[in-house]
């Protein structure tokens, strides 16, 4: 992504999240725990080609998936959840 256009980037990174979003949607259990107890429902997919964390979780009740944060890996912190 570092050299491409602003535009280009942001068409790979929507594309990625798309594919992401497409996947935890059919296997919402293939993202990692989180380590919080206060967050245990929090899960958490790597897209690796663009360096981005989703953290997400899927709503008991109404079984809808939950985005909670869209983080870039090299923030080196986690988002305030």
């Amino acid at each position: 992504m570092e050299g491409e256009s602003p535009g280009r980037t942001a068409g790979r990174v929507s594309e990625e999240l798309a594919r992401a979003l497409e996947i935890v949607a059919l296997q919402p259990a293939i993202g990692a725990k989180t380590s919080s107890r206060r967050l245990r429902r929090v899960r958490r997919v790597l897209l690796p080609r663009i360096q981005y964390h989703l953290y997400y979780q899927v709503d008991a009740r109404t079984r809808r998936l939950v985005v909670i944060a869209f983080w870039h890996a090299q923030r080196g912190t986690f988002p305030q959840l």
